[in-house]
């Protein structure tokens, strides 16, 4: 029997397994073949293995977090549709036509299960196994069943979750309230780091070439400057790779390393901080990246 994956796994096998593919074929052709293509497999090789699994990622935690913020209502809903003498397939199938946003589709498909016969625990139950990429959601099920086979009140319950969720999210918004102020911050960091890039490459970068141009002529007698590539020829193929040309490739590649590092590594600071969760920094980094190509292109 063939086994099926779902669209999260698949994406990380296909993600890892194309990123490794490429790296080993960026490696033999940097040993036997071009430098420059090489290095080109090896990079292309990072984006196909990181990018795609931490994009889809950042859209699943963004997919809960939206549905997160409709749950409360959901449950406080039921509860009042339950007090008011409904039974519960009823209940859930008055959810079902009200509007939750991205938590719509789920109250649905569940309702229809109960329509069809579905026991109402074990549609409960399914309906927690699709949402258990939120701890909030998966827990406050697994209560509501508890309470459903051991015949308590489910109806308070549900809304003593719903107003206990509520606080919680209040509370959360207040900290991303205030730590949104950190999040400007740190963009503002970042932006003057590239400022600082740009100065360093148009001002003292010329400065060094002429000065080791002219130490050059004094030891031997010539104007030939210092070329920084025969040290360190691997970081001027990965900007030859790239695409940056000029005098200063080696410089350039050495910023622009350096500020797609600060980059993602800001971003996944600031989504920590503004949203208490590694995957949120995506966004911000993605953000930052992008800047700094865009002064790269423009300014360097």
């Amino acid at each position: 029997m063939v086994k099926k994956y779902t669209t999260e796994e698949l994406i990380k096998k296909v993600s890892l397994g194309g990123g490794a593919l490429l790296l080993a074929i960026g490696l033999v052709i940097s040993m036997v073949g071009s430098r420059i293509v090489g290095i080109m497999f090896l990079i292309l090789a990072v984006i196909i293995g990181v990018v795609p699994f931490s994009i889809y990622q950042y859209f699943k935690f963004n997919k809960y977090a939206k549905m997160e913020e409709q749950f409360p209502r959901f449950m406080k809903d039921f509860s009042e549709s339950v007090k008011g003498g409904m039974g519960f397939p009823q209940a859930l199938d008055m959810a079902a036509k009200t509007d939750y946003g991205a938590l719509s589709p789920e109250v649905l498909k569940a309702s229809n299960q109960v329509s069809w016969g579905m026991p109402f625990p074990r549609a409960m139950k399914k309906f927690a196994e699709r949402l258990k990429g939120s701890k909030v959601m998966r827990q406050s099920f697994a209560l509501v069943n508890e309470a459903f086979v051991a015949g308590g009140n489910v109806a308070d319950i549900m809304e003593s979750i719903a107003e206990n969720i509520g606080a919680i999210r209040t509370i959360e918004d207040e900290r991303k309230s205030a730590m949104s102020q950190q999040v400007f911050i740190m963009y503002f960091i970042y932006i003057m780091f590239l400022g600082i890039i740009v100065a360093l490459y148009k001002l003292l970068i010329p400065m060094i070439s002429v000065i080791s141009s002219a130490e050059a002529g004094d030891m031997f007698g010539g104007g030939t400057p210092l070329d920084s590539c025969t040290v360190v020829p691997l970081l001027c193929g990965m900007g030859e790779a790239i695409g940056f040309t000029g005098d200063h490739v080696y410089f350039k590649t050495l910023f622009f390393c350096m500020s797609i590092v600060q980059g993602i590594s800001s971003g996944i600071l600031a989504g920590t901080i503004g949203e208490g969760k590694v995957v949120a920094g995506t966004k911000h980094a993605v953000i930052l990246v992008i800047a700094a190509m865009v002064v790269f292109i423009m300014f360097i």
